[in-house]
């Protein structure tokens, strides 16, 4: 019998390593409109271009768990902002997961 003890963050920590590598191995053969990676994947997923998606559509065009971005958010990794006059329904900046990337490698 196998008494081998899986640390439940180190594995979490390794999924979220893997959606980012395939993320940025998907961003590497598109196309990048004006310089974002993040844009282009957001467009070649569907969405209409913007400076900002919400947590949901990052997700989408990520292929990363909205629970794992907030988590990301939650540790001061991933900033999020919230439209000026609403008080729900963060946006991410396409920017800020540029940044966010490349400091994730």
């Amino acid at each position: 019998m196998d008494s081998t003890v899986i640390d439940p963050v180190a594995e979490l920590t390794e999924q979220l390593h893997q959606l980012i590598d395939g993320f940025e191995r998907r961003m590497r053969e598109s196309p990048v409109p004006l310089g974002s990676k993040a844009l282009a994947y957001a467009v070649q997923s569907g969405l209409p271009p913007q400076m900002a998606y919400t947590v949901a559509e990052t997700a989408r065009y990520t292929g990363i768990d909205e629970r794992a971005l907030r988590r990301e958010h939650e540790a001061g990794h991933l900033a999020f902002v919230m439209p000026k006059g609403q008080t729900k329904g963060y946006r991410i900046l396409t920017e800020e997961v540029d940044r966010w990337l490349a400091e994730s490698r």
